[in-house]
């Protein structure tokens, strides 16, 4: 059995890192030393550092196990923008990273805005704030987005999310849409999109089409509605249609 030098285990331990402080204790009792990265107290052993060949600072390795990590969650660049762009807004500027916002511009409204990227790619959120009906609105703003719909507001801006009491430009009629729900269907004006009547134009259609209606308007154009036919005297029920 070979004789333990504790002169040159002291070495091995400065050859890897740390300047023992005191004594060899022993191969596998904690030993007192100065870390040569970053001038740190270090209590490893001889055996954790030479025999296993681990590092002799508990704390460097703490910061560069961190540092590890942080690179590893770090998001590229290329795969920001990627991800950005699944949420219909283009980058206005390069990536910031994840702890600033990042100014973009939204490919529907086309507003600029800043946005945050680990609220849109990883909880879903929208990016555009203005889309979304969530942005505070000026009511002149709202009127005249409410007016390029084909709808007269007559009352006073209520709110994003509040039916709001308008004369549709095509039809004439009284309809009560919110704004958010008039930026996202097709057809403004429920009269128009033939969703809803009122009983008088219903009553005309009815007779133009050779019916004679037996009941008062069924209050929905998905409801029948008991007529007689002027022609054969047949008593039928049918869904109101134009």
């Amino acid at each position: 059995m070979s004789k333990i030098d504790p002169i040159a285990r002291a070495q091995e331990m400065r050859d890897r890192g740390t300047d023992p402080q005191v004594p060899y204790p022993g191969s596998d009792k904690p030993w007192a030393g100065i870390c040569h990265k970053a001038g740190h107290l270090t209590t490893s052993s001889y055996s954790s550092v030479v025999t296993k060949r681990q590092g002799p600072c508990f704390i460097c390795g703490q910061i560069a196990s961190s540092r590890a990590a942080a690179e590893k969650r770090r998001v590229k660049p290329e795969t920001a923008i990627a991800n950005i762009r699944k949420a219909d807004v283009e980058p206005l500027e390069p990536f910031p990273g994840t702890d600033k916002t990042w100014r973009c511009r939204c490919n529907n409204c086309h507003r600029e805005l800043d946005v945050w990227y680990s609220s849109v790619a990883h909880r879903g959120n929208g990016a555009c704030f203005h889309c979304s009906g969530t942005a505070p609105l000026d009511a002149n703003e709202a009127r005249d987005e409410m007016l390029s719909f084909g709808l007269l507001p007559l009352v006073p801006y209520p709110g994003v999310n509040e039916n709001w009491r308008s004369r549709c430009t095509t039809c004439r009629l009284i309809v009560d849409p919110t704004l958010t729900n008039a930026r996202k269907t097709k057809y403004k004006c429920r009269f128009c999109a033939q969703r809803a009547t009122d009983p008088d134009t219903a009553v005309t259609i009815m007779e133009n089409a050779g019916l004679r209606p037996l009941k008062g308007f069924p209050g929905g154009v998905k409801k029948p509605w008991r007529a007689e036919h002027l022609v054969c005297g047949e008593i039928v029920s049918r869904l109101w249609t134009r």
